[in-house]
């Protein structure tokens, strides 16, 4: 596997949240609807968060799960970039939208809500990792103004992985320049 991918430093921001639908943590119960949404979050996920006590907040119309996102606050690890979190960060990923409630901004309403529910816990900093060629990914990084930390390439035969670091960031302007990545 060979894979390009940057990282992500996202501030606390406000932005339009959509009061038609509930927005909550997802329950045990709840997390079979979110393997039945998606190919890829399948039983293995799941235990996953279960072990590490991760999170999940999602977007409910009518009960039914249309959007959801992970929160991690223990660490941040994504091919082979791993990160400690520390009190005051949190790790966002795995979002997704069902196909028919795409194009609503229905990711970064979510986005928005979990930003102001971890400020309430003295969370201000927030990473996130997203692939270089997922373009719709990108946009909304740039939507949400998350500053690009870094530029990686990963590389993984059989057993054997390997990380680079290609570019780094500048702080505070468009782009941002990267916390030391393996603290």
């Amino acid at each position: 596997m060979i894979k390009l991918y940057y990282s992500f430093l996202e501030k606390a921001a406000s932005g339009n949240t959509y009061p038609a639908y509930t927005y909550d943590f997802v329950s045990p119960k709840e997390l079979r609807q979110i393997e039945m949404l998606h190919k890829n979050f399948g039983f293995w996920p799941l235990i996953h968060l279960m072990f590490h006590r991760e999170r999940c907040y999602a977007i409910k119309d009518n009960g039914k799960i249309i959007s959801f996102l992970i929160i991690g606050i223990r660490e941040a690890n994504y091919c082979g970039t791993k990160i400690t979190l520390k009190s005051d960060e949190a790790h966002l990923y795995y979002t997704y939208t069902l196909k028919e409630h795409r194009g609503n901004n229905l990711a970064e309403a979510l986005r928005y809500k979990v930003y102001s529910l971890l400020n309430n816990e003295k969370r201000y900093n927030f990473y996130s990792f997203t692939d270089y060629s997922n373009k719709s990914g990108l946009r909304f990084k740039e939507k949400i103004h998350a500053e690009k930390l870094a530029l990686y390439l990963y590389i993984k035969l059989f057993k054997w992985s390997k990380r680079i670091q290609l570019k780094e960031y500048k702080r505070g302007s468009q782009n941002a320049s990267p916390v030391n990545a393996t603290r």
